[in-house]
């Protein structure tokens, strides 16, 4: 698969938005997440992730940049793209909580959280 024919331009394109919708960005879980979600390669194809992993090392730095820039070359400059993530997910604190520290003295089945 050439990097930019027109399966190697829909793949990328279906990887990222797997990476985007999944938060996710393993290439064995790809075909699971394109088995239920629609996708731009031609006729559909759902490549295996060994396929995947060829087609992204094969691709250099000065590909990827030529690859921008095609895409927004072609597209409608006055069109708005959304993107949206939440990572609220993501943060986790647990606020003022402290742990006391048990002793030989301490029943171990006793903890005190303040």
């Amino acid at each position: 698969m050439s990097s930019w024919d027109d399966r190697g331009k829909g793949l990328l394109l279906d990887l990222s938005a797997y990476s985007i919708i999944s938060e996710n960005n393993a290439a064995q879980y790809y075909p699971d997440y394109a088995y239920n979600h629609p996708v731009l390669t031609p006729n559909h194809k759902i490549y295996s992730d060994s396929t995947i992993s060829r087609f992204l090392s094969e691709i250099g730095e000065d590909e990827r940049i030529a690859f921008l820039n095609d895409w927004n070359e072609k597209r409608n400059h006055r069109e708005k793209i959304y993107i949206s993530y939440d990572s609220t997910n993501k943060n986790c604190k647990a606020g003022d909580v402290e742990k006391q520290e048990i002793t030989e003295e301490q029943n171990y089945t006793e903890f005190v959280f303040s």
